[in-house]
């Protein structure tokens, strides 16, 4: 199995996006436990590509949901603004809210809610891969 939705990247399309992931994931037959993991992970990813990768025009996301032996992945590709999440600071948790630095967060969920992640930067852009196993 392998099938892919490309939308504007835009907000409005969230849902699109996470619905379909969400329904190629239990063709696969996921857990609803490992669903909704890798629901949260992907909407993190999402957002922040939607949020920064594109400041200065509109650009689209390309989600392809790939069944491969015994895993399930979730491909993000977007022609924004580099970025390799993996090799973003791991944040400061031990600390007060209030004086922590902004950021991190979200991609440390996303380690933690998914089997794997791996990225890439090929052909001028970002491809994140959620893998989570069957």
């Amino acid at each position: 199995m392998n099938k892919e939705l490309r939308l504007p990247a835009s907000l409005t399309n969230l849902e699109t996006f996470l619905s379909f992931i969400k329904e190629q994931a239990q063709k696969c037959g996921l857990s609803d436990e490992k669903i909704n993991k890798l629901e949260l992970a992907s909407e993190e990813a999402l957002v922040n590509i939607i949020k920064h990768a594109y400041p200065f025009k509109d650009g689209y996301i390309k989600v392809n949901c790939i069944e491969d032996n015994d895993s399930f992945i979730v491909e993000i590709t977007d022609k924004g603004i580099p970025f390799n999440p993996l090799s973003a600071k791991e944040p400061i948790l031990d600390t007060d809210i209030d004086y922590r630095p902004i950021g991190g967060v979200g991609i440390l969920l996303m380690k933690k809610l998914t089997d794997f992640i791996e990225y890439k930067r090929n052909n001028n852009s970002n491809l994140l891969r959620l893998i989570m196993h069957v």
